[in-house]
């Protein structure tokens, strides 16, 4: 038992799943008792199951229909529950409570305003149907805040300009201020709250699954932790046996692509007992081969790359050596082939020095 201002009630209704069964076995109660099948036993005319009959008649909208529409409310809002086999649903339900004190502190304020003003506006001396009384006043303001309220009642308004006044600061505090209010609650809370949540549905669904292990029999736990065949060691690749206890999830080898193979194999014994061998290549293994041949690769690249850079810039500024000499052309043009030879001489010479470099490391 657990004391609600100064009322004990059972500890179990401090969660909310368990008071929302007992209230629908409640209300299944209440459908039994008022079942109008049951009432026509009697008188059923000769029909089996006849639920038509007078003695029904002032029991089959209430409350037997008002307590089956609360009953099918309650069996879908217990169906939430099963957000739990989806973490991401689940933080998704567990945001969705924790922002619901946000919309009740908008429901407040929107109340406050509309018994505000259609009380004020119950007071004025008027000919507006709507706003005879406090009832009709906030019925007709709510109908304006879901735009439901007809253009021909507005134009009527303006032949009251208190009215119509008073009803355009109700529309800016109302749709202007409060709604866009509601809407950077629930997005500041939403940012806050959302990622805690993730942590929290993953807790809920630990304790879901705790709670439920006492009721599995030893029968039913020793079938299902044979069939995860934990024993069975997990392949890696497809030849490539890894340790037992794990659970193999396949995935597309696009998914997450590697260039580089992170695993480091040893042969020998997996004993846990046994010493885990040392590296005694020393770097020169075939990964760190390819490595260096790939930077070698790159070097060469890149000193090919400047060396006909450097050559461009030189052709360049010795055709224009020539063009602005008119007696002296032929021996600068002289000159500006034969640096090119030699520069395209000395670029062969490195290719050939890369090639055998290459060579000489494979």
């Amino acid at each position: 038992m657990v004391v609600l201002r100064y009322i004990p009630v059972p500890s179990y209704l401090s969660n909310w799943q368990d008071s929302g069964k007992l209230v629908l076995a409640l209300c299944l109660v209440i459908m039994l008792a008022s079942e109008p099948i049951l009432h026509c036993i009697p008188e059923d005319g000769g029909k089996m199951f006849n639920p038509n009959c007078p003695a029904s008649d002032g029991i089959k909208v209430f409350p037997y229909s008002v307590f089956t529409m609360f009953a099918m409310i309650l069996y879908y809002v217990l169906l939430i529950d099963l957000a739990v086999f989806n973490n991401r649903i689940s933080a998704y339900v567990l945001v969705c409570g924790r922002m619901l004190p946000e919309l009740g502190l908008f429901l407040i304020a929107l109340a406050s305003v509309l018994l505000t003003l259609s009380s004020a506006l119950s007071c004025l001396d008027h000919v507006q149907p709507e706003f005879e009384n406090i009832g009709t006043g906030i019925l007709a303001m709510w109908e304006m805040l879901l735009a439901m309220f007809s253009q021909e009642d507005y134009i009527r308004m303006h032949d009251e300009p208190v009215v119509l006044c008073v009803v355009y600061l109700y529309l800016v505090i109302g749709v202007v201020f409060l709604l866009n209010l509601l809407v950077a609650q629930l997005t500041c809370a939403y940012d806050a709250i959302y990622k805690d949540m993730v942590g929290f549905a993953r807790l809920k669904r630990m304790r879901i699954i705790t709670d439920c292990m006492p009721s599995v029999t030893p029968k039913r736990w020793t079938a299902f932790k044979d069939a995860l065949e934990l024993e069975k060691r997990v392949e890696f690749n497809e030849g490539d046996v890894g340790l037992a206890g794990g659970v193999q999830i396949l995935e597309l080898a696009s998914t997450n692509p590697t260039t580089v193979d992170i695993i480091r194999r040893f042969g020998g014994t997996t004993n846990p007992a046994v010493k885990w061998p040392e590296e005694d290549s020393q770097g020169d293994d075939d990964n760190d081969r390819f490595q260096r041949i790939e930077d070698l690769i790159k070097k060469v690249a890149d000193q090919i790359s400047k060396s006909v850079s450097s050559s461009s810039k030189k052709t360049k500024a010795g055709g224009a050596s020539s063009s602005g000499m008119s007696g002296g052309a032929g021996a600068s043009g002289g000159e500006g082939h034969e640096e090119v030879e030699a520069e395209e001489g000395a670029e062969e010479g490195a290719e050939e020095g890369a090639a055998e470099e290459v060579v000489e490391e494979e």
